[in-house]
C-alpha cells in the first residue's frame, strides 16, 4: 500500500512539473511578451500594463520625432470633456471629463477609426497574404516575388503607442 501511494506521489509530482513548463514563469520576460490572458487576475493585469506602459515611454523618449501625447480639459456651454492631440475626444474609463452635460452625465466618447494595408514578410503574422491588384492577380516586388501584407486597424483610444501586431513582437506607429 506504502508501495502505491509513493508511485502515485511521484506520478504527481511529474505531471505538476511537466504541466508548469507549458507557460513562462508568472512575471517573466516571455510571460510579459505572451500578453495578457483571461485567466489573470487583476494584479497581473496591472502589472502587464504598468511594464507595456514603461516600454512604451522608453521608446518614444528614444524617438525624438514621436509626438508626446497630450490632452486638454474643455469647459463651456454647459459642457465638459477631454480632447486629444490625437484626434479623439475622451478617453476609456473616463468618468470625469466624458462629455458631461450639465445635470444629464455622461455623454458619448470617439475618436479616428484608421486602418491600413502594411507590408510584411512572407507568412509572418497569421492575418497576412498576398497583395493582389484590381483585376485579382498577385502584385509582385522588383524581384518577381508576391508582396505579402497585413492590416493594421486602430482606434486611436486604447494603445496610444502605435499599434502593436497580432503576435505582440511589432510595433507600428
Amino acid at each position: 500500500m506504502k508501495k502505491m501511494i509513493l508511485i502515485t506521489l511521484i506520478i504527481g509530482v511529474f505531471l505538476t512539473l511537466l504541466s508548469a513548463q507549458d507557460k513562462p514563469r508568472q512575471f517573466s520576460k516571455e510571460w510579459k511578451m505572451a500578453g495578457p490572458e483571461k485567466e489573470w487576475n487583476s494584479v497581473e493585469h496591472e502589472y502587464f500594463y504598468r511594464w507595456r506602459d514603461k516600454v512604451l515611454a522608453k521608446r518614444a523618449m528614444a524617438n525624438e520625432q514621436i509626438l508626446r501625447r497630450q490632452k486638454a480639459i474643455l469647459n463651456g456651454n454647459k459642457i465638459t470633456t477631454e480632447i486629444w492631440n490625437f484626434g479623439s475626444i475622451s478617453s476609456p474609463g473616463n468618468r470625469v471629463t466624458d462629455i458631461v452635460w450639465e445635470g444629464l452625465g455622461y455623454g458619448y466618447e470617439f475618436g479616428p477609426f484608421i486602418g491600413a494595408e502594411i507590408p510584411v514578410k512572407p507568412n509572418s503574422h497569421i492575418d497576412s497574404y498576398i497583395k493582389k491588384d484590381e483585376n485579382g492577380d498577385p502584385v509582385l516586388d522588383d524581384d518577381g516575388n508576391p508582396v505579402w501584407v497585413a492590416k493594421a486597424i486602430s482606434d486611436g483610444l486604447v494603445s496610444l503607442g502605435g499599434e502593436i501586431s497580432p503576435d505582440g513582437k511589432v510595433f507600428w506607429g
